[in-house]
């Protein structure tokens, strides 16, 4: 009877055992963060601007950039 019990068992694929640990390790970490009091958008504003200055040095904008209107340029196209 034993032998039986065991035939009937089901066991899952291992990739299937897998996704559903990276699933709840994903939801776990997405409700730390959510609760963590770390002002997330203030930090990747910063983590941006550092990666743009390391790849392109001395391109960090002090100043707002002008803001053209129709009349500015050449808006529409040539024609």
């Amino acid at each position: 009877m034993s032998e039986r019990a065991h035939e009937t068992e089901v066991v899952p694929h291992p990739l299937e055992v897998m996704n559903q640990v990276e699933s709840k390790m994903e939801a776990d970490q997405e409700m730390a963060l959510r609760q963590s009091h770390i002002p997330w958008q203030e930090v990747l504003v910063e983590c941006a601007d550092q990666l743009t200055e390391l790849s392109a040095p001395g391109s960090r904008v002090l100043d707002p950039l002008p803001e053209y209107g129709l009349d500015g340029g050449h808006a529409g196209g040539c024609g």
